[in-house]
């Protein structure tokens, strides 16, 4: 089964959206994209719309199933988000720092919780990895 089919596209709840301040009304990637280009002088709000836009794209590749190509789905999927959130900030020290952090922890939580062709995180479990991340490079 492909992991795209049957993702949530969940949006983070109100109480988690509101730690972002002004980026926690982001509904998806491309808002956070639009976000980052659009204030190119506010480093703050650039940061906090990498860091959500990471916890978005995570937690809407979040499929209906657990097999480990879906959580590795997810950990794919913070990647690509993170060239496009990078190359929207033209490489800016706060958002490639910020994004480079939330995929390293990420991936190291996959790595490490994966026991070949037995256990791994369900892709849940590989989202809520990637928020905490983010959640921690706001101080949130």
């Amino acid at each position: 089964m492909d992991p795209r089919e049957g993702t949530t596209g969940a949006v983070l709840p109100a109480e988690t959206r509101a730690a972002f301040a002004g980026a926690g009304d982001c509904k998806g990637l491309g808002d956070a994209l639009e976000l980052i280009r659009a204030n190119p002088g506010s480093p703050g709000l650039r940061l906090a719309a990498a860091a959500h836009g990471m916890a978005l794209q995570a937690f809407q590749a979040v499929g209906t199933s657990g097999f480990f190509e879906d959580a590795r789905f997810v950990v794919d999927q913070l990647a690509r988000a993170k060239a496009e959130l990078d190359i929207a900030a033209w490489h800016s020290a706060e958002v490639i720092e910020t994004t480079a952090a939330i995929l390293q922890v990420t991936q190291r939580f996959l790595d490490e919780q994966t026991i070949a062709c037995t256990e791994w995180p369900a892709p849940a479990e590989v989202a809520a990895c990637a928020l905490q991340a983010a959640r921690e490079r706001i101080g949130a």
